[in-house]
């Protein structure tokens, strides 16, 4: 992973300070212990998650929300906004939420 990723995620809360200090810290490290090995592969599936397509798609689902409540302003944003926290820090949605936001678009007929 470069550099420029690893500040990316970091800037983006994908991955935590002591993530990306460990992996900047063990960048060209070739032998790593289990430990290490075992933090670097963690970070690692956090960047694969981070750009899955399901990661992609619950985003496109959420930014849909978020646009349609530009123009109806009696929509409370505050849990759709928690979902894209939530989504940006773990690189996906678990079942239950992206079933929220299902529920949300049907109910309220966003197109």
């Amino acid at each position: 992973m470069s550099v420029e990723v690893l500040e990316y995620l970091n800037e983006k809360k994908v991955i935590s300070q002591f993530e990306y200090d460990f992996y900047t810290d063990t960048f060209r490290k070739r032998v790593l212990s289990e430990k290490q090995l075992e933090i670097r592969q963690k970070i690692n599936q956090k960047l694969i998650n981070f750009t899955s397509y399901e990661s992609n798609s619950a985003f496109n689902r959420i930014n849909l929300v978020l646009k349609w409540s530009d123009a109806n302003k009696w929509f409370d944003t505050t849990f759709v906004e928690s979902l894209k926290q939530s989504c940006e820090r773990n690189g996906k949605l678990t079942e239950k939420q992206f079933q929220a936001l299902e529920n949300i678009i049907s109910k309220l007929k966003i197109p």
